[in-house]
């Protein structure tokens, strides 16, 4: 009895192994201390029966397990003692007397080995074939398996205990056998025997770090990759016991976030964000991770731009301060710049991912859509990344601009050294020339390295690899923090991330429909103006949502959303103009953006070409040509509101039809607005399908309303007139003989070869219509009379 309550450690077993029945022994037999008869198998021989007080020796207890392993595993007969089910028993049984065995065989030590350390697992064959066993038959002998480990398990802990603290299991055959039925069962076993596995990482007395090290191993080698990270995610989440296990299967799948092939970059990310991180317990270690990930992106491109850059200024102010290019001077300050081998490590190992930048920003852009400070730490990096290329790319063109003088500078020397050769003067103004040009040779060579060294190329790839991934972690973030607490995250982030803000700001917006009646784009609205407010006032931020602005309140933002001319927006006189009467703070528009905003505002009415979005077009020019009626405006505003109008006229978003419209309406107004023949000018400047138009509406019209009357109108009339008086169609020569006498030799005066053309036009019409047709005083202008 003793040694079957050694052989049946029940108590140590997990749950799913642990029996359901109890050791029922006959009481006769308990009276005489006997152990129940095993029966006869293939063996044979007479039943084996010993008392509980009888001593057995080595050799007779080897020749019993030896007996009993091989009755057991030929016997078709159940054992005699009930314990629940017998297989149960047969199995515990079974794997206590291999071990047995292997303890008994006479496996040599190599020398240099310990004799008291836990023999491996080739030391072990009859283990190790009876795994091969069991893995090759799962279903049947998958508690067989279970039962092996936990009686290594158990040896290796107990010897442990022997020799040193409680805690220090022995890794040797427990562990390389559950690395070595880990690895064959990720390799080999099926979707539908996955529920043993599972059973085996949970109920497992302990999951090895070289287990999940070779898991990941065979993942890294694109081998089982679904198997691998199913079976460190059952780890992670459902292994029972100290947070350790788990923690180290969370940084294995970690780790992975990092491979260069997509499709695993992928699965690891999804795993990572929709599985381990709402655990609690594992979201600290990866959003740390994560946020480790951005900051090795920062130490790859500074290690090797902004070092480069720090170095070329610190050998120019060693230069300034007197020290010769390779000085000793030089070469000190040199030394105290130059990274360790850690550092030169890290940078070789940049330099060749520079093209895979986005295997360092995968798991923080996911990441980012769960943890709103690692968004925020996105835009900073790529703030960070901008001012470096920038800082970079100012001083390269600084490098580009001194290696182009010093070249020039070379020519000279040379042109000075070979006409002193040729005039024979003293060798001494030779000499001087020379060295002049060798000096000027190396410093020319000197501005080339340092401008070949600033090409800052790993910056550029972080802001693009950011770039193109902007649409998708801005979307999945969207949906769990809700698009405007997004614009509140970044809003105290750098200045030099504006790019990527405006960016997400156009993100943002599409999918919405930007109108007043819509809920949250007026609360995105309401967000963006108050980010902006935090951000220098800059009204690009507001334009991809102006369709949520409010009519009245969109009128008086037109001022700021003028198009100013670029010499008029790099005058520093501007900036007090803009503050004090405009109310413009920040860089004003270029005409592409401008352009930007009236396409959102149109699309904000209805679909480009449908009547809503034509009304709206219609508006924007009416309202626009009205703000020119203010004579108060400065100079630099008008200038700027002429550029809108060149705007509006190409604008793609407005279309032909609603600038016909608008044109017909502001025709008919009287007095005529001042820049309708500005716009005149740009709309057909900008659409050749506009003549027939004009010369039939519009410049008639303009001259029923006396347009004369306007100075500054008069003159664009002029031109515009000019433009269509020729004999081919279209023509305004129809109108043109509707002018006064005096109005009509002005024209004559700009325009001296329509002449002949309009007095050949006001004959034919004298033929077809009579004298009347034509009045007197324009025949005596055009030489009639």
């Amino acid at each position: 009895p003793d040694l079957v309550t050694k052989m049946l450690p029940s108590a140590l077993m997990p749950a799913s192994l642990r029996p359901g029945g109890r050791l029922r022994v006959a009481a006769a037999q308990r009276d005489q201390g006997l152990v129940p008869d095993l029966g006869s198998g293939a063996g044979g021989g007479s039943s084996v029966a010993f008392t509980t007080h009888q001593t057995l020796d080595a050799t007779a207890r080897d020749q019993l397990a030896k007996e009993a392993r091989l009755r057991i595993l030929s016997s078709a007969k159940p054992v005699a003692i009930e314990l629940g089910t017998a297989s149960i028993f047969r199995e515990l049984v079974l794997a206590r007397l291999c071990i047995m065995g292997d303890d008994a065989s006479s496996v040599p030590v190599k020398s240099g080995e310990d004799e008291n350390q836990s023999p491996t697992l080739e030391q072990r064959p009859i283990v190790k074939d009876l795994i091969r066993q069991c893995l090759d038959d799962l279903p049947r002998r998958f508690r067989m398996l279970m039962a092996l480990l936990m009686e290594l398990y158990q040896r290796e802990r107990a010897k442990a205990k022997g020799g040193g603290p409680a805690e220090d299991v022995g890794t040797n055959t427990y562990a390389t056998a559950m690395t070595f039925v880990v690895s064959r069962l990720q390799l080999t076993a099926s979707k539908a025997h996955f529920d043993y596995v599972r059973d085996l990482l949970t109920d497992a007395p302990q999951v090895p770090s070289e287990t999940l090290l070779a898991i990941r191993r065979n993942i890294e080698s694109n081998q089982a990759v679904e198997h691998g990270l199913n079976m460190l995610k059952t780890v992670a989440l459902m292994r029972r016991g100290p947070a350790d296990v788990r923690l180290d299967a969370a940084k294995q799948v970690l780790s992975l976030a990092e491979h260069s092939e997509k499709s695993i970059r992928d699965k690891v990310v999804h795993l990572v964000v929709k599985g381990l991180w709402v655990h609690k317990e594992l979201a600290p270690a990866i959003e740390a991770r994560a946020s480790t990930m951005i900051d090795q992106l920062v130490l790859g491109f500074r290690t090797e731009e902004l070092l480069v850059l720090q170095r070329t200024k610190t050998l120019e102010d060693c230069k300034a301060r007197g020290g010769q290019p390779g000085g000793a001077e030089v070469e000190e300050e040199e030394e105290e710049l130059m990274y360790g081998e850690e550092d030169e490590e890290e940078l070789n190992e940049f330099r060749a991912d520079q093209t895979t930048v986005q295997f360092y920003l995968d798991l923080p852009a996911a990441m980012s859509c769960r943890a709103d400070f690692l968004f925020a730490k996105i835009f900073d990096l790529y703030g960070t990344v901008v001012a470096a290329s920038n800082e970079a790319q100012a001083a390269k063109q600084e490098a580009k601009e001194a290696r182009s003088k010093a070249v020039n500078a070379a020519k000279h020397a040379q042109i000075k050294v070979k006409a002193a050769t040729n005039s024979g003067s003293m060798s001494g103004d030779v000499r001087e020339a020379v060295e002049a040009a060798e000096q000027a040779k190396v410093e020319a060579d000197d501005a080339e390295a340092k401008e070949a060294a600033l090409s800052c190329p790993s910056a550029v790839a972080v802001a693009t690899a950011i770039d193109a991934t902007l649409p998708r972690f801005v979307s999945f973030a969207a949906r769990q923090f809700g698009k405007a607490r997004l614009l509140e995250i970044v809003s105290g982030v750098s200045e030099t991330a504006t790019p990527l803000i405006l960016r997400m700001c156009e993100e943002l917006a599409k999918g919405e429909i930007m109108s007043t009646l819509n809920p949250v784009a007026v609360e995105l609205y309401e967000a963006a103006a108050q980010m902006r407010e935090s951000r220098r006032k800059n009204i690009r931020y507001l334009i991809p949502f102006l369709g949520a602005v409010p009519k009245q309140q969109l009128i008086a933002m037109l001022v700021q959303l003028m198009p100013w001319r670029s010499e008029d927006i790099q005058d520093p006189d501007l900036k007090e103009v803009l503050d004090a009467q405009l109310s413009i703070t920040g860089t004003p528009l270029e005409p592409k953006e401008f352009d930007q905003a009236l396409t959102y505002l149109v699309v904000s009415a209805g679909r480009l070409g449908s009547e809503p979005a034509k009304n709206m077009g219609l508006e924007l020019i009416t309202t626009i040509v009205g703000l020119g009626e203010n004579m108060d405006w400065p100079p630099a505003f008008l200038r700027a509101i002429h550029t809108a109008l060149t705007v509006l006229s190409a604008s793609k978003a407005i279309g032909p039809a609603a600038l016909q419209q608008s044109l017909d309406e502001l025709a008919l107004r009287k007095p005529i607005p001042r820049l309708l023949p500005q716009l005149l000018l740009e709309a057909v400047g900008q659409n050749a399908g506009l003549g027939q138009f004009l010369c039939t509406s519009i410049i008639p019209r303009l001259v029923t309303n006396q347009v004369w009357l306007q100075k500054e109108g008069w003159e664009r009339f002029l031109l515009l007139a000019k433009q269509f008086a020729e004999p081919r169609p279209p023509n305004c020569f129809g109108a043109l003989l509707s002018l006064p006498p005096k109005q009509l030799r002005e024209f004559l005066a700009i325009a001296p070869d329509a002449k002949g053309s309009l007095v050949d036009f006001a004959r034919t019409r004298i033929q077809q219509e009579g004298q009347a047709a034509v009045k007197a005083t324009t025949k005596e202008a055009l030489g009639l009379a």
